[in-house]
């Protein structure tokens, strides 16, 4: 990744303030290359919110052995940044969450367990 820290890849639009937001995330992890020995940049790390595509990226070389695989899900979360600085202590609440093989979508409003 280009940078100091990797690129900064952002969710357009961004999530919501004072609302309940649904994210789903894709992530496929690249093919080799048989003949260089090396990754393709094929891997896909795509994300949802509400619905809605909110970021995409189809171009990923995440690893260059066959025995790189996913072997767990990390949820990091930037939460602040904002402009301008809040008065007030802000909050992040995270419910409902899953990990699964399909797409799920948004639970409808009212039903979530």
């Amino acid at each position: 990744m280009r940078g100091r820290y990797g690129e900064n890849w952002r969710f357009k639009p961004r999530l919501e303030h004072s609302r309940w937001n649904c994210v789903e995330q894709h992530c496929k992890l690249n093919t080799l290359d048989e003949a260089s020995g090396r990754g393709k940049s094929d891997g896909i790390l795509r994300v949802w919110t509400v619905g809605q595509v909110a970021f995409e990226k189809t171009d990923i070389r995440f690893r260059d052995v066959d025995s790189l695989k996913i072997e767990e899900v990390w949820g990091n979360v930037y939460h602040g940044g904002e402009k301008p600085v809040p008065n007030e202590d802000i909050h992040l609440n995270c419910d409902n969450l899953v990990i699964a093989r399909q797409p799920i979508g948004p639970l409808p409003v009212g039903k979530a367990q």
